[in-house]
């Protein structure tokens, strides 16, 4: 979702304001009008977190009339049963032995190919093949934690809406079957992702 201020700012003309502020003389009146540009662009922001709720609850209202069900969990419980599951699996060794590998976020274990997961077109198909009754959600830095009940009827597309119009703190999400062990993962990396990745092969999920 483009936000206002990369809608209406010409931000030439920004930076040339903010320079002109800077020449001012009187730091007093300096200041004054540095924060009203401040007030402004908070309130752009603003206009941007309420249209992106709007949005995201307009979202869950179609996907409750098809039959889901979201139960909020504690975030703590449910990363921790991901961890368990898919980053365990990474040994300290391979994450020594990748140069480039950092944990600011978990799916940099599928990035930088310390798990071999599909991606892309790849990972979408795979993704919605899956048999989804009982999935659970959370995000990369994101307070919030949901179980997701009848999720067949949630696609690949829609996960890709619920990015959209989620907050940056929640643009990395991780969806997973606990007990058919595979995981959906995407990232706020355009050129990264979407995941998808399975510890074991199971026809039946298929």
């Amino acid at each position: 979702m483009e936000t206002l201020a990369a809608r209406i700012i010409d931000y030439g003309a920004l930076n040339e304001l903010f320079h002109e502020i800077e020449q001012i003389s009187d730091e007093h009146e300096k200041e004054i009008r540095n924060q009203l540009v401040d007030e402004v662009m908070d309130k752009m922001m603003e206009y941007d977190i309420h249209c992106r709720q709007y949005e995201y609850e307009k979202l869950w209202d179609k996907w409750k009339v098809r039959g889901l069900i979201r139960t909020a969990c504690q975030k703590e419980e449910v990363s921790r049963l991901w961890d368990e599951l898919f980053l365990s699996a990474v040994t300290k060794e391979a994450k020594a032995r990748s140069k480039m590998y950092n944990e600011q976020f978990r799916w940099h274990i599928f990035s930088f190919e310390l798990l071999e997961a599909m991606s892309k077109n790849e990972a979408d198909k795979t993704f919605e093949a899956m048999r989804k009754n009982l999935l659970f959600v959370f995000f990369q830095y994101g307070e919030n934690a949901y179980q997701i009940e009848n999720a067949d009827f949630l696609s690949a597309e829609d996960l890709r809406l619920w990015k959209e119009y989620s907050t940056l703190e929640e643009s990395d999400i991780y969806i997973f079957d606990p007990a058919a062990q595979w995981t959906y993962v995407l990232t706020h990396e355009e050129a990264c992702g979407p995941y998808f990745y399975q510890t074991k092969e199971d026809d039946e999920q298929s």
